[in-house]
């Protein structure tokens, strides 16, 4: 599985996995967020991928928005992907 994680939005945060075999989209969330409330978004990543029913030591591949966005909102998005 892949996962897309995209911070750079200034009141969003959205996941997305898709199958790397048919890259095909399996599921796809966007979730507002107040301008503060970026340091919850382990735990809302966490939230997605339990949904899905994902386990992280199946995702082959983690991919993150690179911008345009805010510096703070990029900066989470790679410490997201880092772990």
């Amino acid at each position: 599985m892949i996962l897309y994680i995209d911070t750079t939005d200034f009141d969003g945060l959205r996941f997305a996995l898709v199958d790397p075999a048919t890259k095909k989209l399996i599921k796809d969330q966007s979730r507002k967020v107040a301008y503060n409330e970026n340091y919850k978004t382990a735990e809302f990543l966490m939230t997605f991928l339990k949904t899905t029913k994902t386990d992280l030591k199946t995702l082959t591949k983690i991919i993150t928005c690179s911008g345009p966005g805010s510096f703070t909102g990029l900066r989470i998005g790679v410490t997201a992907i880092k772990g």
